[in-house]
């Protein structure tokens, strides 16, 4: 068993099951800067909760974000109709 396939047992447990590493790995002696990194992670199925309150009011607070914006943008294409059918008169 390898070190990584270890590593991965001792963090998730046995769920780990059978994986093929294909991690791209640079040639030695190759410098350079890192310009991305992604995180994966097993989708959960059952969420305690405190992790569910926590994404509601993430959520929540989304939509909150969002529908300001949404009233703000109508309220600018109201004016600018108004503005509009005023010049036109």
């Amino acid at each position: 068993m390898g070190a990584g396939r270890k590593l991965s047992r001792t963090i998730f447990g046995e769920k780990v099951g059978e994986f093929k590493d294909a991690s791209t790995y640079a040639k030695p002696g190759v410098k350079g800067k890192v310009i991305d990194v992604k995180v994966f992670s097993r989708k959960e199925t059952d969420k305690d909760r405190q992790t569910q309150l926590r994404e509601d009011a993430k959520i929540k607070e989304a939509e909150k974000v969002c529908a300001c914006k949404y009233e703000l943008i109508n309220q600018r294409k109201t004016k600018k109709f108004v503005k509009f059918y005023e010049a036109g008169l």
